[in-house]
């Protein structure tokens, strides 16, 4: 709950909000007057709760949710009361990794291509500003990823903004490709439809699901394409 102070010719007037109410606040104040004739006052038990929350934000390997908690306590060991227990076992060192062996995937027949409605136009976008703690992440995420040889520096004319989104445990780099997929011509690919997916798993009585590993970095992009996916980090492009 914040605390809001609207002066007006009477005095003070003193109100409770939520969040989403104070965001709508705002929005109609800034845009109904020129000099806003508001104040926010932020009462202590609320000051104690952002620098809480930002302590949390400063520590994102020990964050102690239950989802980071069981990614930490993870390993092969928690698997032997599975009946998939062997399986792992046995494919470990092909489809069940640890992680991604170095350098890009193998060739297959399938690559990721990217074909573009106007190849001419230049799709950039300004990096946006970082706090220093993303700045450092960003920059040891390049410097690891180059050393897998997954990327390359680049000159090319386009170029997307990077940045960090917290994970249970450390962050997730992201790069902002929707100017890139404004210029992208789509393709239509038929989806299932999910009532078809239920009737299909009828009868089963043991379900399992994959995460793939970096998934993205599974697949080989085409050559010609591979200048369209540059990304702006804080070490260079």
């Amino acid at each position: 709950m914040f605390t809001i102070g609207v002066v007006d010719e009477t005095g003070v007037e003193t109100k409770y909000t939520t969040r989403k109410k104070l965001r709508k606040f705002l929005r109609i104040k800034t845009k109904s007057i020129d000099e806003p004739d508001f104040m926010m006052v932020l009462t202590n038990e609320t000051i104690k709760q952002v620098a809480r929350s930002l302590q949390r934000r400063d520590q994102p390997d020990n964050v102690g949710n239950a989802k980071a908690q069981r990614y930490l306590e993870t390993d092969w060991d928690s698997f032997k009361d599975n009946p998939a227990f062997p399986l792992l076992v046995e494919y470990k060192d092909g489809v069940f990794r640890p992680e991604l062996p170095e350098g890009l995937p193998e060739k297959r027949d399938i690559e990721h291509r990217i074909d573009l409605k106007d190849s001419n136009l230049a799709m950039y976008r300004q990096q946006w500003r970082q706090s220093p703690e993303q700045q450092r992440e960003i920059v040891r995420w390049v410097i690891d990823m180059v050393k897998k040889k997954l990327i390359r520096p680049s000159i090319s004319p386009h170029a997307a903004p990077t940045f960090c989104v917290r994970k249970p445990v450390g962050w997730r780099i992201v790069h902002d490709y929707r100017y890139l997929n404004s210029n992208t011509v789509r393709q239509s690919i038929p989806m299932m439809r999910k009532e078809d997916i239920l009737d299909a798993m009828s009868g089963a009585y043991r379900f399992s699901t994959m995460d793939l590993m970096s998934a993205y970095d599974q697949v080989r992009m085409r050559e010609e394409d591979i200048k369209y996916t540059a990304f702006q980090a804080p070490n260079g492009l």
